[in-house]
């Protein structure tokens, strides 16, 4: 006879906690009334990385602890986000090199935003391997102190999938300011990318209809212009977006990521 297919379960949840709210008193009696009253059985949590990290030899999940203890006591699975679009100040002071590069050229800074509200917003720049360490170091801590406990369903590692920090919170923005990423450390992974796709420089140029020189002359696409250069451009930023999800495997592999 056919094994028995396996029980699925449907999962109804929420986004609980992105600190600092809901207030820190309130949680648990929230976290009762979902599972208890609601009956939900799920709640995405969202730890931002600056404010579980506040200097670069500290981490604080002292909060995130105390929510996945409810969770835990209350049957509510957990779906953890993996947030490193909220970089540590720290992080900027110590590689201001790092900042995103708008297409004219400016950096920048990290800021505080309407979902974002203790700041970090947009991130660093993961091209650089300051920035790429000390996510990996931030997500290995989180994989640490989530795997503890069993209400741990799986890893968020890419919500809402789009290309950071292309979506700007200012209205007078135009689009040059919605271009990302211009830094000096992109353009060379861009021009390595290139290499690795064409070979040759005359392959490149006859591909994108161009008479580059040598590969230093090679730059990204800042305005609209011809086609070929731009979907490589595009196609080459949208392959960093997930080194998110490749970060967590090797700390936790046990656990599924849901992209």
């Amino acid at each position: 006879m056919p094994e028995p297919a396996p029980e699925r379960k449907f999962f109804l949840g929420t986004q609980f906690f992105r600190p600092p709210n809901p207030p820190r008193a309130q949680r648990r009696e929230m976290l009762r009334t979902l599972a208890q009253d609601y009956g939900f059985n799920l709640v995405r949590l969202w730890p931002n990385w600056n404010y579980f990290q506040p200097a670069a030899d500290r981490y604080s999940f002292e909060e995130l602890e105390e929510v996945l203890n409810s969770c835990d006591g209350l049957g509510l699975r957990v779906l953890m986000s993996v947030v490193i679009e909220t970089a540590p100040y720290w992080l900027e002071r110590a590689h201001p090199e790092t900042h995103f590069v708008d297409a004219q050229g400016n950096p920048q800074r990290l800021i505080g935003v309407a979902n974002d509200v203790t700041g970090g917003w947009p991130g660093l720049c993961l091209d650089w391997e300051p920035v790429r360490q000390a996510a990996a170091a931030f997500i290995r801590e989180l994989a640490k102190v989530s795997a503890a406990h069993p209400c741990l369903y799986a890893y968020d590692c890419w919500n809402e999938p789009h290309i950071e920090p292309a979506w700007q919170s200012s209205i007078w923005s135009t689009p040059p300011q919605e271009l990302y990423c211009y830094c000096e450390k992109t353009i060379a992974e861009f021009r390595d990318w290139l290499r690795r796709r064409y070979a040759t420089l005359g392959v490149l140029n006859e591909a994108w209809t161009e008479t580059f020189p040598d590969w230093e002359a090679v730059q990204p696409p800042r305005v609209h212009g011809t086609y070929p250069d731009w979907v490589d451009w595009r196609r080459y930023m949208i392959e960093p977006e997930f080194r998110s999800w490749t970060l967590i495997l090797p700390h936790d592999c046990g656990l599924r990521a849901v992209p």
